[in-house]
């Protein structure tokens, strides 16, 4: 019995390594008695475990009918036998309360000529005059759930501020929280006989947890842990027109260091959208190094009011002191300076939320290191889960909402051990916004 099942996952599996990222789905063939329907406890195992091992935004197609089958049967049985077994995966994840909004149906028609070669539908009653082979198709996708829609553009926010430059100078600004940032003079593609050469930049910086997690982020490349050593949003406009660096010019960015301390292989991120959440993807042109060194200005350096001053000596010794990762990239939004976590066993948690209220955000928070991890939506009664975990870390789990009047949140959270704690319950109690926020910069402290 242990081998079959090892040769069905492996099977499975293999598939899942086998594919490229150019496929839209990975492929896993389950195991069925000979033209029977019904879910043995092994195939009940596969769907288990293709469920639970799909990274975040990942999807899987089952396939229901062996090579022999394909072959050996008629086309009516094909589409019975598979309609069949679909429909018992489909009750099979109904009991185990996942989502119905996770689930498709792909169907390679009979007649490619009238249906093309194949199609795909929410309910598998779509198909009761289309005849094909039809599989059932699990999509994971992270839920998460944003204090500000939009963060990365809400001047209003306390992580952002608005800058003014001159595009035909050279400039270095500095946030709030302590990102330096210097702009080659002419960096941007624009028209510089014609257009105004005042430049509006607006940069938001997110270092603390509250900071993250309240504007929705996490650290996370696709399934790959990040530990970061910062976070910025940077857009630049021109009479209300977004602008880009030009090619081969790059700009230079200084995360400070934090209080977790200087790290070592630390990398260029840039983030894209996915399903609501920011992804970190390399970006392998950006090079990212330490540096307590000067970073010298031939020209004023602005501060967030618009006043231009100099430190130094002489018309033209003007300096930054920095003391972070330098980093050069020729990318505007979302930048990130991270290293990855390996080379750990993992375990899984499971978040049982105790409320009537739905659309929480579920995070992990690591007391060693500033990484924030999202749960994705486990079923339909407030699970929500984490498959990945580095085993034996010491680590805050936590879920909020915010209300519909925006003034008040449900916020609950609890200290773990990866591994030891698979499951845990937590029961939100309300609280103001204010509370929140002081909540989490407590538990940044501890």
């Amino acid at each position: 019995m242990r081998l079959l099942l090892f040769l069905l996952f492996t099977m499975c599996f293999s598939e899942f390594n086998a594919q490229s990222s150019g496929f839209e789905f990975e492929k896993c063939s389950l195991s069925f008695q000979t033209s029977k329907s019904e879910l043995t406890l092994e195939t009940k195992q596969a769907i288990d475990s293709a469920w639970d091992r799909l990274d975040n935004e990942q999807k899987v197609e089952f396939n229901c009918l062996s090579n022999d089958e394909l072959n050996r049967l008629s086309d009516k049985n094909k589409y019975k036998l598979s309609l069949e077994r679909s429909q018992k995966i489909e009750q099979y994840l109904y009991e185990k309360e996942i989502s119905p909004r996770y689930i498709n149906y792909n169907i390679d028609y009979f007649d490619h000529l009238t249906n093309g070669n194949c199609g795909t539908k929410e309910n598998i009653k779509e198909f009761k005059n289309l005849k094909g082979v039809i599989s059932p198709v699990l999509e994971k996708s992270t839920y998460y759930r944003r204090k500000y829609n939009s963060s990365e553009s809400n001047t209003t926010s306390e992580t952002c501020q608005e800058f003014k430059i001159d595009a035909l100078e050279e400039n270095i600004i500095e946030g709030k929280q302590g990102t330096i940032i210097k702009f080659p003079n002419g960096c941007f593609e624009m028209d510089y006989t014609k257009e105004n050469r005042e430049i509006s930049v607006l940069l938001c910086e997110y270092y603390s947890l509250k900071d993250i997690v309240l504007s929705g982020l996490t650290t996370v490349c696709n399934a790959a842990i990040l530990e970061t050593g910062g976070m910025i949003y940077l857009e630049a406009y021109v009479n209300g027109k977004q602008l880009k660096l030009r090619k081969g010019v790059d700009i230079q960015i200084v995360f400070p260091f934090k209080s977790n301390g200087k790290k070592e292989d630390m990398l260029s991120f840039d983030g894209e959208k996915k399903d609501g959440l920011i992804n970190w993807k390399t970006n392998e042109k950006g090079i990212v190094t330490m540096t307590d060194n000067v970073l010298e200005n031939e020209n004023f350096i602005t501060d967030p009011e618009g006043e231009e001053f100099w430190e130094g000596e002489g018309e033209s010794d003007y300096f930054w002191k920095l003391d972070g990762y330098l980093m050069n990239t020729n990318n505007l939004g979302w930048i990130n300076c991270d290293r990855f976590i390996e080379d750990y066993i993992s375990t899984e948690l499971i978040v049982k939320i105790q409320s009537k209220e739905k659309n929480f955000g579920t995070r992990i928070f690591f007391t060693d290191m500033m990484a924030v991890l999202p749960l994705y939506e486990y079923s339909k009664r407030n699970e929500h889960k984490h498959s990945k975990l580095p085993i034996g870390r010491e680590v805050f789990v936590m879920t909020y909402t915010i209300l519909k009047d925006k003034e008040t949140a449900l916020f609950a959270y609890q200290k773990i051990i990866t591994g030891k704690q698979k499951r845990v319950k937590l029961t939100p109690i309300q609280m103001p916004i204010k509370e929140l926020y002081a909540q989490l910069d407590l538990l940044s402290k501890n």
